[in-house]
């Protein structure tokens, strides 16, 4: 900094009597009349609660998403307006396909059969209504052929944004 003359934002861990906290410091250069840097001024703030907050949320993303990504069940996570969707890898494999990444692009329509998009206007309205259901589906896996599941699903609020979660097993004969 003596040598640049620029400022220094510097983020870390000290050690203080009273245990380790997290400091986020910002060095400014004081230059002298010559227009050299004969002195630094700091500025320090404790953010050790922001980031212990941080690491919290962190842990508990990666809780979340392991349930999810491991879960035997096949798991539909679906925005109410269509706009987003998500997969886990078993609601991938149960329908035929390699990854949820190759689902992204797909719809309810994509996967129901003809008679299980008849009911669904009436399921999606009560569910939205508060009800939890349980209820039997057919979809169309990606070779084509059906699968029968039982499905459990309602709605769940992330924020402001309501979404359909929905568990699947696949309780086709084989």
């Amino acid at each position: 900094m003596f040598e640049s003359g620029e400022p220094l934002f510097v983020e870390g861990e000290s050690q203080f009597p009273s245990g380790p906290r997290w400091l986020e410091t910002w060095l400014v250069p004081l230059k002298g009349g010559s227009g050299e840097v004969a002195s630094v001024q700091g500025i320090s703030r404790d953010i050790t609660e922001r980031k212990s907050v941080a690491r919290e949320l962190q842990e508990s993303e990666a809780k979340y998403r392991t349930l999810f990504d491991q879960a035997s069940d096949g798991i539909m996570l679906m925005a109410v307006d269509g706009s987003s969707r998500m997969f886990n890898e078993s609601f991938a494999r149960m329908h035929g396909y390699g990854s949820p990444a190759e689902m992204e692009r797909l719809r309810l329509e994509d996967i129901d059969t003809p008679e299980t998009a008849q009911l669904a206007p009436e399921r999606l309205r009560r569910m939205l209504a508060g009800e939890t259901l349980r209820f039997e589906v057919e979809h169309r896996r990606k070779d084509g052929q059906t699968i029968a599941l039982q499905v459990s699903c309602s709605v769940i609020r992330i924020g402001e944004r309501p979404f359909f979660l929905g568990f699947h097993q696949d309780i086709t004969e084989h």
